[in-house]
């Protein structure tokens, strides 16, 4: 399993098995030969034996006590979930379901939990190692599946090891099946494709092709009014089911710029992607950094506070302007006319925002723009269902949308 299948609904798996009360129990932990305490778990914390808490639950993973993650709990399936460090996603350190901590995926079990019992042992059939009392449950008290995990790490810590070999593999592994996966993905947005309606008249009916070039995508239209566009892809992977994109920028004559703005906090911080980079892959991208407004909406002025050209590298300076273009599609995704003050000159491009959930599950907000000599139309292609894709767009020019507009296009193979 790769980074990107995982942490999705994960504190379902781990919360579903308790009952409500559950984050109320406490429970202590003594060795069973002994008889001595080594742990108590209160709520989602760990203490030791001399009420010193050393470990903490945030409701997906396990931190140490200054609140540093160590241990990720990921859901595989709806029976158990794996066990990895934050920094090593696709390494899985152990498996568990709740009541064993196992090797692999339900294979070599190195602790057991007997609930009814309330006793941990090396395994089902093995002695009990440690012994459980909860101070105010009743007998059908469980731990919760962190908190088994949480006293193996606590108490065995070497058994949350692994050689470096064994560790290697998986990431191999790992990183084989992404790249299969990113194909398989890819080859469902790319080909020969028939327009099958659109939110806006010219574009009701004619062809459309994807064709892989490197990283990128050549993109073209030709509409059925004889209207064609051409222009650049980049191929995004998501998380989200069917939810794999193509970052798209066309014009006319095809030559045109993708921007890919990543939107925080007031800020832009953007890389351009000229359609000379499908002639030249080592054409260096364009820069641009600009500060303005914070919010959803970005309609305002924001200043360009870093910025080089593509290709050659030069510096600039200056403003953009944003306008949000109000949508008659149905559609949901804000978006914009640009317009860049570079001294006396001006450059007009279009823009769309989107929410973009990466293969990390990190949920990240993009404006994707388009600069071109004239008419330009910028969107992402998405695939939707198994019938189609569709290309969300924006777009700027009076024979493409009236001066502004967006709207979508539906395609099929």
């Amino acid at each position: 399993m790769t980074a990107w299948t995982k942490g999705l609904m994960t504190g379902l798996l781990l919360v579903a098995a308790l009952p409500a009360s559950a984050a109320d129990l406490r429970w202590s932990v003594y060795d069973k030969k002994t008889d001595k305490k080594l742990l108590d778990l209160d709520g989602k914390n760990v203490e030791d034996s001399e009420g010193k808490k050393i470990l903490h639950f945030d409701g997906k993973r396990i931190e140490n006590a200054d609140g540093v993650a160590i241990l990720d709990l990921d859901k595989d399936s709806t029976t158990g979930f794996s066990i990895r460090k934050p920094k090593d996603p696709d390494v899985r350190l152990l498996w568990s379901n709740g009541q064993q901590l196992c090797k692999k995926v339900q294979e070599g079990v190195v602790l057991h939990y007997d609930g009814r019992n309330r006793l941990i042992a090396a395994d089902a059939t093995g002695a009990a190692i440690y012994t459980l009392t909860c101070h105010n449950g009743n007998l059908d008290s469980r731990l919760a599946p962190w908190q088994f995990v949480a006293i193996g790490y606590a108490l065995q810590p070497k058994l949350f090891e692994l050689d470096e070999a064994t560790a290697k593999a998986q990431r191999d592994e790992a990183a084989a099946t992404g790249k299969a996966e990113d194909l398989r993905v890819a080859n469902r947005l790319k080909g020969n494709f028939d327009i099958i309606t659109s939110s806006t008249k010219p574009f009701l009916k004619g062809k459309a092709g994807v064709k892989a070039v490197g990283k990128y995508f050549h993109m073209t239209y030709d509409f059925a009014g004889g209207q064609k566009l051409q222009g650049i892809g980049l191929f995004f992977p998501s998380a989200a089911q069917d939810g794999e994109e193509i970052f798209t920028a066309l014009s006319a004559d095809g030559v045109v710029g993708l921007g890919i703005y990543e939107i925080k906090d007031g800020v832009l911080d953007g890389t351009w992607h000229p359609t000379s980079l499908l002639a030249d892959p080592k054409t260096a991208l364009g820069v641009e950094k600009l500060k303005g407004k914070t919010g959803d909406d970005l309609s305002g002025r924001f200043t360009i506070t870093e910025a080089k050209t593509p290709g050659k590298g030069d510096p600039y300076v200056g403003t953009l302007d944003i306008q949000k273009i109000q949508r008659k599609d149905g559609g949901i995704l804000p978006c914009y006319a640009m317009t860049w003050t570079l001294g006396t000159f001006k450059m007009y491009g279009a823009g769309v925002a989107v929410q973009h959930l990466g293969k990390d599950t990190k949920k990240t907000k993009y404006l994707i723009a388009a600069v071109g000599t004239g008419e330009v139309m910028v969107g992402q292609h998405w695939h939707p269902s198994s019938s189609g894709v569709q290309f969300d767009f924006a777009a700027l020019g009076k024979t493409i949308s009236g001066d502004a507009g967006a709207g979508y296009i539906m395609l099929s193979k």
